[in-house]
């Protein structure tokens, strides 16, 4: 018992421990998902079926949640450092010696493309929430900051334009994959937890 004691009063980061990880991940998993998946459809409608974007508002107005005045902000900033917890919590915690060997397990697979992708995840987040906050927080200019959005949906020629619907495919395979793997893992804990009571 003193051994555990010490233990947890050593972690001097308790939002980046393990069980932080698995208290987060319900809170995190949905919103990641909706905004995995509307920003691709928004980038399939626009860029290759080439729907006008008052057509496809509501699409982005769910993917901020912009709803009211501010929700976007606060959306867009829960979003972040959600993925910036889970993400230093993830690589706190990973095994890095079996990341070389194909994954056999659903911990192996959730780790393997969690730490392939975490840089991808982080920089997504954090291009959308710095856009957000700048224009309705800081009061910037689009024009002056849009290029944090061709950063937020890796757009950066005109020519081709199936990168970015590319990019934003992966971006919800790679969300798609780490959240089933994540929630798999998280059911079977919690049914052994309740078994064991």
């Amino acid at each position: 018992i003193q051994q555990m004691a010490a233990a947890r009063g050593s972690n001097p980061l308790p939002f980046l421990s393990r069980k932080a990880h698995r208290n987060i991940a319900p809170y995190i998993i949905l919103p990641l998902l909706v905004i995995a998946i509307t920003g691709f459809i928004h980038r399939y409608c626009e860029l290759v079926l080439w729907k006008e974007r008052r057509q496809i508002s509501w699409l982005m107005k769910l993917h901020q949640f912009s709803y009211a005045r501010g929700f976007s902000v606060v959306y867009t900033t829960f979003i972040f450092l959600g993925v910036l917890v889970m993400a230093s919590s993830g690589i706190k915690m990973a095994n890095y010696s079996r990341l070389l060997i194909i994954p056999k397990t659903l911990r192996q697979t959730h780790n393997l493309v969690a730490v392939i992708s975490v840089g991808l995840l982080l920089l997504t987040a954090f291009t959308g929430w710095l856009y957000r906050f700048l224009r309705n927080v800081a009061g910037y200019d689009k024009e002056a900051i849009h290029w944090l959005l061709h950063v937020h949906q890796f757009n950066f020629s005109h020519e081709y334009p199936v990168v970015t619907v590319i990019y934003s495919f992966i971006l919800l395979a790679v969300v798609s994959m780490i959240s089933i793997t994540g929630a798999a893992i998280w059911i079977r804990v919690y049914t052994a937890s309740w078994r064991r009571s």
